[in-house]
């Protein structure tokens, strides 16, 4: 995916799988320009995406004019492995 320029947002969502009972958080990755200490540049980092059960949850995060793919980290709350899906 590419970004068309610094004011690019993209949607990360994501749910567990319906009458699983199962929780999920996440986090996604994202792309902006500024300072990390002193040194001005485009910078990686991940943002979080709350909190999410079949009901599912997300966010938009920075993209910005970066050509990268779409990367979700989840992790479950309540259970040892949880199943979902996740969109972009």
């Amino acid at each position: 995916m590419i970004g068309s320029d610094w004011s690019t947002y993209v949607y990360y969502g994501f749910e567990t799988l319906y009458g699983s009972g199962e929780m999920a958080v996440a986090r996604g990755r994202g792309h902006y320009q500024g300072y990390n200490g002193t040194t001005f540049g485009v910078w990686t980092t991940y943002y979080g995406l709350g909190y999410a059960d079949e009901g599912g949850g997300g966010a938009s995060i920075p993209r910005g004019n970066v050509a990268d793919y779409s990367y979700l980290e989840g992790q479950c709350v309540n259970t040892v492995i949880c199943a979902g899906y996740f969109w972009v």
